[in-house]
């Protein structure tokens, strides 16, 4: 009887730990977020904090490219947050060559700046913001291509 009792809250004590476990899974597909205390959430592309820091780092790579052209963004197609020390924005966008010569371009005008070309004849970047506002600080990388391709 003592064997069976044992059985039993063993058994109760397998199911809550199975089911707790199962409420982090990410369902982001659905819609639903959970997950591991520190990982990676889906953030809304059409989220104006995210746009603004896409400008950001659109930026830095106009500023960092060799090319004449500025580069105008066609997509973003991924955003991400994490908390890292601070906050760390993982984006990745699509950008094409716009007919605006970077030397004609101000911050005044630089949005007037769109991508009409071909979606196929375009390039991804994935841009990383990690912020630490109690610090006044803020670092801006960027990396070309989409950060899955290098994990395959």
């Amino acid at each position: 009887m003592l064997y069976y009792l044992l059985l039993l809250h063993f058994s109760i004590l397998l199911l809550f730990f199975i089911s707790s476990s199962m409420a982090n899974v990410d369902n982001s597909a659905s819609g639903e977020v959970g997950g591991i205390p520190g990982g990676r959430v889906n953030q809304n592309v059409n989220d104006e904090y995210i746009k603004n820091l896409v400008n950001k780092g659109l930026f830095k790579i106009n500023k960092e490219s060799n090319s004449a052209h500025y580069l105008a963004l066609y997509k973003i197609e991924k955003a991400q947050s994490q908390v890292v020390s601070g906050s760390l924005y993982i984006i990745t966008i699509s950008v094409g060559k716009s007919e605006c010569l970077k030397n004609q371009i101000t911050s005044e005008n630089m949005f007037e700046c769109k991508y009409n070309g071909d979606p196929n004849d375009t390039k991804k970047y994935t841009i990383k913001i990690w912020s630490q506002p109690w610090k006044n600080f803020e670092q801006i990388t960027y990396t070309e291509g989409d950060e899955e391709d290098e994990d395959e």
